[in-house]
């Protein structure tokens, strides 16, 4: 089933509008993110608004978020 084109809107608007919902990456993952791959893919478990999905990314992985 596909998301109506103005539900998205909404969510994209609530998340662009309210940064104040986004928390910096956790801790342990920027301790140790320099060991990790420059390429391949991670999986955030539990995304939420992604917070340890971007730096995976921008480390060069391809990240896959589930929550």
């Amino acid at each position: 089933m596909a998301t109506p084109p103005e539900d998205l809107l909404r969510w994209e608007r609530r998340y662009t509008e309210n940064p104040r919902e986004r928390k910096p990456p956790h801790e342990w993952l920027m301790r140790h993110i320099d060991r990790l791959p420059h390429t391949g893919k991670a999986i955030d478990v539990a995304i939420g608004l992604g917070h340890n999905a971007f730096p995976l990314a921008r480390r060069g992985l391809e990240v896959t978020g589930i929550d």
